[in-house]
This record gives structure tokens, C-alpha cells and sequence, in this order.
């Protein structure tokens, strides 16, 4: 994932590509439900990192796709009156940003981080998660002044959501994103509920999230949080 237009940055529920990739290269993704219980209203917390000390300027390889599989039998409900749908296009997300998209459409809030070497060492940015019909927008801005919004867009089937991430640059120099938190916390309850959680296994919930990057290689991560 690699900025665009500026300084600007581009989600990804993943992350960051360069044209070298050492050896010490590392991802991490530890996304969790919230909820203690099978078919319980839920949050996701979510925290995707990652590095590379050996590559040039630290920058890691960039994902070009993020899958990640929430247990079986998770449910979006992106009807739910929980919360509200944002039906405007990525474009007019890109324009007018949260004003796009009803209040009550927002679904998350958090934080990323960029590596833009040698232009700028680190870039802060804002996400806002917006209920879309079909899946979920990222809506990714700087903090500082400098650089404009990038837009991503979630697809959801079943308990799996896909992020597709563009190869993106500034002046040919590649900016792969290098964190990326996310907190959805959870709306509404039963029928109403945004999410809900689904089979609870050897007393874990488990999220599996499967990184396709731009080289062609691959990684899995999984993480768990307790149930019952």
C-alpha cells in the first residue's frame, strides 16, 4: 500500500511494498472480536503492523490485497438500524470526506502510519470507517497539513472481508503504509446488531487475515481472543 497525490495515504485493514525486501521483514495483524460469546453484538479491534530494519529506509513490501476471516457464522448486518449506509461513491468520499455520509454511518475511527523515506520519515494519519452497502469505506486523511484523503473500499461476503490495495507512489517513490489501528466498536443488540459474532471454538474466536503482496509472495496471520 503506497501513498498518492502529495502526501497522501491509502488503507489497508494492511500493508506497505518496496522494490527491496530484506530478510527481516515482519507482519503482524491481531484482529479480534470484542464480544465474549458466540451470536453476541460485537466490535473489532484491530491492530496491523508492519517493518522492515534491512530494506532502504526501513520501508516494508507493499500488499496489494488483505483478506480477513472473521469466524464462521459472523455476521454483518449492514442494514441494521444500528447504524446508517454511506451510498455515496469513493469518489465523492475522496471530495467531501465525512460530510458524505450520514453521522450515524460511522462505524470506526483510528489511526495510521507511513513511511514516505527520503521525502518524510513518518506520516500520521486519520481513518474514519463508514457502513457501506456491500462492505465497509476506509476513509484515510493526514493529519498535518500537507497531502489530501485516499479512499478504500472493504467488500464483504459472509464472515470475509477484502480489501483490494492499489500500488501508489509519490515523484516513483514508493510510501507503503506501516500501521494501521482500527477500533469498530459494537452498535445495537439482536436483530439491530451491526455485527454479530459467530462460532466460538476451543474457547477462542478466531481471525485469520491472509496478505497477498506485490511481489508475489504471501503471509497468514491469526490471532485469537477468548469465548465461551
Amino acid at each position: 500500500m503506497y501513498l498518492a497525490g502529495g502526501l497522501a495515504v491509502v488503507l489497508a485493514l494492511s500493508l506497505t511494498s518496496t522494490a527491496f525486501a530484506s530478510d527481516q521483514f515482519k507482519q503482524t495483524a491481531d484482529v479480534k472480536l470484542t464480544a465474549k460469546k458466540a451470536k453476541q453484538s460485537s466490535g473489532i479491534s484491530s491492530d496491523v503492523e508492519s517493518a522492515d530494519p534491512g530494506a532502504p529506509g526501513g520501508k516494508p513490501k507493499g500488499a496489494s490485497k488483505v483478506v480477513l476471516t472473521f469466524p464462521s457464522k459472523t455476521k454483518f448486518n449492514t442494514k441494521a438500524k444500528s447504524v446508517a449506509l454511506c451510498t455515496a461513491d469513493d469518489q465523492t468520499v475522496g471530495q467531501q470526506g465525512a460530510a458524505a455520509c450520514p453521522p450515524k454511518s460511522v462505524v470506526g475511527t483510528g489511526t495510521a502510519a507511513a513511511n514516505a523515506s527520503p521525502l518524510v520519515a513518518s506520516i500520521a494519519e486519520n481513518i474514519q470507517a463508514f457502513n457501506a452497502p456491500g462492505g465497509i469505506i476506509f476513509y484515510v486523511t493526514p493529519q498535518a497539513s500537507v497531502g489530501q484523503p485516499l479512499v478504500l473500499r472493504g467488500q464483504l461476503s459472509g464472515a470475509t472481508l477484502t480489501v483490494n490495495v492499489p500500488s501508489l507512489s509519490i515523484l516513483g517513490i514508493p510510501v507503503p503504509l506501516t500501521s494501521f489501528v482500527l477500533n469498530i466498536p459494537k452498535k445495537g443488540s439482536g436483530k439491530t446488531a451491526y455485527i454479530t459474532s459467530g462460532v466460538c471454538k476451543g474457547k477462542k474466536f478466531t481471525v485469520k487475515t491472509d496478505f497477498t503482496y506485490d511481489d508475489g509472495s504471501a503471509f497468514q496471520a491469526t490471532s485469537s481472543s477468548p469465548c465461551k
